[in-house]
């Protein structure tokens, strides 16, 4: 979402909408992976704010300067 829309639900509308989606075709669990440096913390944020709960954190690999972070969200 871009900055001058943010916080006024648009991204939090667009992923529960998808998570409906999901469910209905059957899906049980969602897991999302975002970056872990300051620029993604609005997503990180949002997230969270959809009920995903944060499972891990690591690299992509052994020449990534940053982290990656993964949520899972359970659908049932």
């Amino acid at each position: 979402v871009l900055p001058e829309f943010r916080g006024k639900g648009y991204g939090v509308a667009q992923v529960k909408e998808v998570l409906r989606i999901l469910k209905g075709r059957g899906f049980r669990k969602v897991m999302v992976t975002t970056g872990e440096h300051i620029f993604f913390q609005p997503a990180q944020k949002m997230y969270k704010a959809c009920g995903f709960e944060e499972l891990e954190r690591g690299y992509v690999d052994e020449h990534s300067l940053y982290g990656t972070v993964t949520y899972e969200y359970e659908l049932e």
